[in-house]
């Protein structure tokens, strides 16, 4: 009956929300624990020649929500720019500044080093254990990876979109 529809539905939601809270993950990785070591030069971004670019496409998805952003970062003469675009689904050009959330001025050095750190997090890896699991999909012509983290702890593109746009 509708009744006991709708009451498994509300317990299922309950339970999905109570088991996004419980580290389910075994060694979950913590955020602070991370060792990265950031003298070592030679991220994607270094890499990048006058007019070449790096795409970052980033979609997370949980019980409540779902939502894509995307960060491009183009080597121009004068340096590194970056752009955050709100990545419609059916989005075929980046050329509609509708899109356009966000622009960086010339990335300065620390910015860069968050990119790298960022770079060499992603590809340690995050355990599983979380109801939202985010998806990063990177491509440029010298490096293209695609990883997800099931975590909830490290937030990484939040963390390179505010150093980027924010700081």
């Amino acid at each position: 009956s509708m009744k006991n529809f709708v009451f498994s539905f509300l317990l299922t939601v309950v339970i999905i929300s109570l088991f996004s809270f419980l580290p389910l993950g075994r060694g979950a990785i913590q955020p602070s624990s991370k060792i990265v070591d950031t003298s070592i030069s030679g991220s994607t971004l270094s890499k990048l020649q006058t007019g070449d670019s790096l795409i970052i496409d980033f979609y997370s998805q949980g019980c409540f929500h779902s939502y894509s952003r995307k960060i491009i970062i183009v080597k121009q003469e004068a340096g590194l720019k970056a752009w955050l675009y709100d990545a419609k689904p059916k989005m075929k050009s980046f050329n509609d500044q509708k899109l356009v959330i966000n622009k960086a001025p010339i990335l300065n050095e620390k910015q860069i080093a968050n990119y790298e750190t960022f770079e060499k997090e992603l590809l340690l890896g995050n355990d599983s254990g979380c109801t939202t699991v985010d998806t990063y999909h990177i491509r440029s012509k010298y490096f293209t990876t695609k990883k997800e983290d099931g975590s909830c702890e490290w937030r990484g593109f939040s963390k390179l979109a505010k150093s980027f746009f924010e700081e």
